[in-house]
């Protein structure tokens, strides 16, 4: 692989030799739904996660095997449904989702990057300081609104993968397959023969300052976690990107076996994971299965993030193929206000996902002005579903204004400055190097 130029985007067979190459082998088309689908659909599932994991787990002295799943109050049924269905759809689902389209997205850049003709150094320089930034917001967002961040851990991964670009997709596969295996082998193991593994944790605080201090801790605490959550949920991040240098989203109707084969994946997961631990916790099977087999999904559980971001890109083919219908006749087609919705959360995921930690802060947090009392699965669902469509509502907001999330501007700003990438790259100039006097002879210098 030649060091100095990017890999070939999909369909290369050998090193990089475009420099200055027109761009990718995958068709330009209009924008992709299916990502801003799946972005506005999973901080649903990351909504309702959080919050019946963590800002709702009851509190108490009294066992709840269901207390990660926000909990079952006085054997009520609608707790144990849905209890089941976060199991089933809900916990780590979301989150899986959200690293699968964090390396699509990787992967997207690094070929916008390779059709703008950066040389390897160049981009990497702008895919570390892009994902670096998030780290820092990320890291903003554990200290102030919430400890279960997850911004952090994907900045500084993508810092990380910035290093690979060179390698192909074999290789990064490889990678991949390796990371999983050392979770499977070593971590799946330690939680399946751990007499007392517990995985939530309680939001609990009697004051803010407490939190905050809280929230530094864990901060620090992650940087030693980090090779054992790279274990985790790497994999799925390079099984993004290398999607992404495929164009499986971009040009599905080609990968259908691949997309398919995912989404099966997904729901053998679901139903030989995700049910037996959410009948186990509602009571309905033996209650030794639940604390095992929630570490299990913790880590198992990542495998469905494909398979789900899959299913939608399957599902929304339809839609894809009018927009891209109209737009080539030179039209628009606009879908359903409900589609419309989830494509505004998505495309302004970062803001909608620090907002649900605002607003779990303001309404939900014992030191806030908690609303709802802790206990109750079905109770953490709902104000879950409340709290996402608060986001949805402010993102048409936003949508109809023509703005940007707040973040996602800022972010953007901060790693590509006030007039962004250029459309070509072009060399820095040094001090050092002479100008080039490229006047015609004869004509007088300018003063």
């Amino acid at each position: 692989m030649n060091p100095t130029s990017l890999p070939e985007p999909p369909g290369g067979n050998g090193p990089s030799r475009h420099h200055g190459a027109p761009g990718s082998t995958v068709p330009p088309r209009a924008r992709l739904v299916s990502p801003d689908l799946a972005r506005g659909l999973m901080l649903l599932g990351i909504a309702i996660a959080n919050i019946t994991s963590t800002w709702l787990v009851p509190i108490g002295d009294e066992p709840d095997l269901a207390a990660s799943a926000g909990g079952i109050a006085d054997g009520g049924l609608l707790d144990r449904i849905a209890v089941v269905f976060g199991a089933l759809f809900i916990h780590v689902r979301g989150i899986a989702m959200f690293s699968t389209l964090l390396g699509y997205g990787f992967g997207l850049l690094a070929l916008s990057l390779w059709r703008r003709s950066y040389p390897l150094t160049a981009a990497r320089g702008v895919l570390a300081r892009r994902y670096g930034i998030l780290a820092a917001f990320g890291a903003v967002h554990t200290v102030v609104f919430y400890y279960g961040d997850i911004m952090t851990f994907y900045g500084v991964t993508g810092v990380l993968l910035a290093l690979l670009l060179p390698l192909r997709d074999r290789t990064l596969l490889i990678i991949a397959a390796v990371l999983q295996a050392i979770a499977l082998l070593f971590i799946v193991p330690m939680i399946m023969f751990s007499s007392e593994f517990d995985m939530h944790g309680s939001l609990d605080f009697g004051s803010y300052g407490e939190y905050v201090a809280t929230g530094g801790i864990i901060l620090i605490g992650s940087l030693f976690m980090f090779p054992a959550e790279a274990a985790m949920v790497a994999p799925v991040i390079i099984v993004g990107f290398v999607a992404a240098r495929k164009g499986v989203l971009t040009h599905p109707e080609r990968h259908l076996r691949a997309l398919w084969s995912a989404v099966g994946v997904a729901v053998a997961v679901i139903v030989l994971v995700g049910l037996p631990w959410g009948l186990s916790m509602a009571g309905w099977a033996p209650a030794s299965w639940a604390p095992r087999l929630e570490g299990v999904n913790a880590v198992v559980g990542m495998f469905t993030g494909p398979g789900l971001v899959a299913a939608i890109a399957l599902g929304s083919l339809p839609l894809q193929r009018k927009i891209d219908a109209a737009r080539a006749a030179g039209n628009e087609h606009r879908p359903g206000f409900c589609v419309r919705a989830l494509i505004a959360l998505g495309r302004r995921s970062m803001t909608g996902y620090v907002l649900q930690s605002v607003l779990c802060v303001v309404f939900l947090a014992s030191f806030g002005l908690h609303l709802v009392t802790p206990g109750s699965a079905a109770a953490g669902t709902a104000t879950g579903l409340v709290v996402w469509l608060v986001t949805v509502v402010i993102a048409v907001a936003l949508e109809r204004l023509g703005l940007p999330g707040p973040l996602e501007w800022l972010h953007r700003r901060l790693a590509y400055g006030r007039t962004g990438l250029p459309r070509r790259w072009e060399p820095p100039v040094s001090r050092s190097t002479p100008a080039v006097d490229d006047r015609e002879p004869g004509t007088p210098p300018e003063h």
